[in-house]
């Protein structure tokens, strides 16, 4: 029934709640997992950019902020490969910059993924309210596959 999971962490709780159950199930349908972090667009603070005086110096810093960023994304995703090869579970992973939910929906888009497994609430927003995430709602508005949300 399953061929192709997406799953999009971004080292939450609920993520990783969202990983575990993706692994599980693709184990069931021997099915193979896209793990996707999304870098968002604003990785570097807004009031940063008064900081520093010349243009170039701002280029360069957050050309070092995103290469940071993208290392410990590929760290991140690494050691979820590691879990997924243990299981016994076909995976492969994408990082991507911009917005997370157009960039989720544009992989389930182009991967044509079968199910999408994500958690409610992530690192963005207030987590100590219990409802569903801003990401993760959107996604489900928006994509043409069924999503499975984690709680």
């Amino acid at each position: 029934m399953y061929k192709t999971i997406l799953v999009p962490l971004d080292g939450s709780k609920m993520a990783d709640k969202a990983f575990k159950h993706a692994l599980s199930i693709a184990k069931t349908f021997n099915a193979e997992l896209l793990l996707l972090t999304v870098i968002p667009e604003n990785v570097v603070p807004a009031g940063a950019y008064r900081t520093w005086i010349h243009p170039s110096m701002v280029r360069r810093n957050i050309n070092e902020i995103l290469t940071i960023a993208r290392q410990e994304a590929t760290d991140f995703l690494n050691e979820k490969m590691k879990e997924c090869e243990k299981n016994n579970v076909k995976a492969s992973y994408k990082i991507l910059e911009g917005d997370s939910a157009s960039k989720i929906i544009e992989a389930a888009d182009q991967k044509k993924v079968d199910l999408i497994i994500i958690g409610s609430i992530g690192l963005t927003g207030i987590k100590k309210l219990k409802s569903l995430g801003s990401v993760s709602r959107k996604v489900s508005e928006n994509v043409s596959c069924p999503i499975l949300i984690i709680r």
